[in-house]
């Protein structure tokens, strides 16, 4: 799928926290073209194998009105929650090209817990839902404002990225620009996850963050702005953690 299209389903997307709206039916062809997309990605840190599989929602522990759970699940390596929310979010941007709502769904039980031999990590609820069931207006959302998140000179993607989902709306992140590179942080300090008990917050910011990356670099390539990147492995719990590097061409 063209990176442009993905860029305008950031504009688009919400989370379905309960698909009260009018559903439809998902497809099998549709099912077998949400398998082959989430297969031709690449994943943030390409040493990580991972899988999908995508069941009934009554056979799952997602039960928000939604049709289908996708299952996300993988080994256990370093940064392997951040590369989750990376391809998780890469998925979610294609599936509102086709109408499928989404909701992230991050306290979902499952019995199946393995997938040829890889661990379960987070699921997502999906159903098929009309156009007008989506998002009119990204600057309606309850975000931080820019100069929160942001430090050093804006770029045309800085207002867009902001709008990244995470759990609990925590939004986690921070970017610095200096001298034309983008130093992304992870923020752990005064994390406050509602429902969600404390200890979960380690877990689902590094998730966040991966959803955050994914933002920037289909922003990025909308732009032309040309990039390289240096992934930082994020497994310890600290304040502030240095989660990447994007050196801007």
């Amino acid at each position: 799928m063209h990176n442009n299209i993905l860029y305008q389903m950031i504009f688009k997307r919400k989370s379905f926290h309960l698909f009260r709206c009018e559903t439809f039916p998902i497809s099998k062809q549709e099912i077998d073209d949400i398998y082959n997309f989430y297969n031709s990605l690449t994943p943030l840190m390409e040493n990580i194998k991972t899988e999908i599989n995508i069941i009934e929602s009554h056979t799952s522990g997602c039960k928000v009105g939604n049709e289908y759970t996708i299952m996300f699940y993988s080994e256990t390596k370093d940064n392997y929650l951040t590369n989750i929310g990376y391809l998780g979010e890469m998925l979610d941007l294609y599936l509102v090209s086709k109408n499928i709502g989404t909701l992230w769904y991050g306290l979902g039980r499952t019995g199946e817990k393995k997938l040829n031999d890889l661990d379960f990590v987070i699921m997502m609820g999906i159903s098929k839902v009309s156009d007008d069931s989506f998002r009119k207006n990204i600057f309606n959302a309850n975000r931080k404002p820019l100069e929160q998140i942001w430090t050093g000179e804006y770029l045309p993607i800085s207002n867009v990225v902001r709008f990244a989902p995470s759990a609990c709306n925590n939004q986690p992140w921070t970017v610095e620009n200096i001298d034309n590179c983008l130093n992304v942080y992870r923020n752990h300090k005064g994390r406050v996850f509602g429902i969600l008990p404390p200890k979960f917050s380690f877990f689902f910011t590094r998730i966040d963050m991966g959803i955050f990356l994914a933002f920037i670099e289909v922003c990025l390539i909308h732009e032309k702005i040309s990039f390289e990147k240096e992934i930082f492995v994020d497994e310890e719990v600290v304040d502030r953690a240095l989660l990447a590097k994007y050196y801007l061409k």
